[in-house]
């Protein structure tokens, strides 16, 4: 698959977790995305406000729950692919999934 540019991705993990991980692997999949991160409800709900994201990426993090995210999505009306963040290993291949999903 070519590289995916300027896919928006709404990363939700503390703000003590760095993203170089996630955006390495997704990099090495051909997936050139374009971070926002966040790490309470108040966030979210602005980031979804203000832009448009192809896919969300869910770590556990205190005090927003993976049900108060899919909340916010419906709540901000937006159909954004929710994949939980799990094993490095296998998150490049399961957003790449999501994102097919997505366009049919």
């Amino acid at each position: 698959m070519g590289e995916q540019s300027g896919c928006r991705v709404l990363v939700i993990q503390p703000w003590t977790v760095e993203t170089a991980t996630i955006t390495s692997s997704l990099r090495e999949a051909g997936i050139a995305a374009r971070v926002t991160t966040i790490d309470f409800e108040a966030a979210l709900d602005a980031a979804l406000h203000h832009e448009a994201f192809d896919v969300a990426i869910y770590d556990e993090t205190p005090g927003l729950t993976e049900a108060t995210v899919r909340e916010c999505f419906r709540r901000n009306q937006r159909a954004i692919p929710l994949v939980s963040r799990g094993e490095l290993a296998t998150l490049a291949s399961r957003v790449q999934a999501a994102l097919e999903r997505r366009r049919n």
